[in-house]
């Protein structure tokens, strides 16, 4: 089995697992990795093996129990790699307020490998419709924090970062 085949059913597993859907769908959760793994591969990351299966592994960290050493352990240290650049280290610090919390989260990806950027933009790129069209509060804070988001991985891509530009520009505040 491919990485790509390896990385979709094992973060199918582990989000099934925790009971994890789509929080305005009710969709299975993985339907958001999958979508996210497409818009790197339509938009020019379609060789990249590592790359689409991080994106598909890109939340099991930070959704569910499963460390960073056992997606090493099952895929390799780059596929790891692109996950930990992309999961929020704040998780680890729920009692601090959102602002802190952003605020963490947006310094680890200025770290991140660039690739990594391109993923950390198509997941904004796949959030942004839901959010938008499903919860305009949330959204008033969401869409503020995910320009920023795609102003620090710009250079993941410049292609998606248009497109998650002017997907967060329908959303009138």
């Amino acid at each position: 089995m491919n990485i790509v085949k390896k990385a979709e059913l094992f973060a199918t597993i582990a989000h099934k697992a925790v009971g994890q859907k789509r929080k305005y769908s009710g969709e299975d959760y993985i339907v958001h990795p999958i979508n996210v793994k497409t818009i790197l591969s339509d938009f020019g990351f379609s060789e990249d093996d590592n790359l689409l299966a991080g994106a598909l592994l890109h939340d099991v960290v930070e959704d569910t129990d499963i460390p960073f050493e056992l997606i090493e352990q099952e895929f390799n240290v780059d596929v790891a790699n692109i996950v930990f650049d992309v999961t929020n280290p704040s998780k680890l610090y729920p009692d601090l307020n959102r602002k802190a919390r952003k605020e963490m989260d947006l310094e680890h990806l200025k770290s991140a490998m660039v690739r990594s950027m391109a993923l950390k933009l198509a997941d904004v790129l796949s959030n942004a419709p839901s959010i938008i069209r499903e919860d305009p509060n949330f959204a008033q804070v969401w869409v503020k924090e995910a320009y920023r988001v795609i102003e620090v991985c710009k250079a993941g891509s410049d292609v998606i970062y248009e497109e998650a530009k002017y997907a967060l520009g329908l959303y009138r505040v």
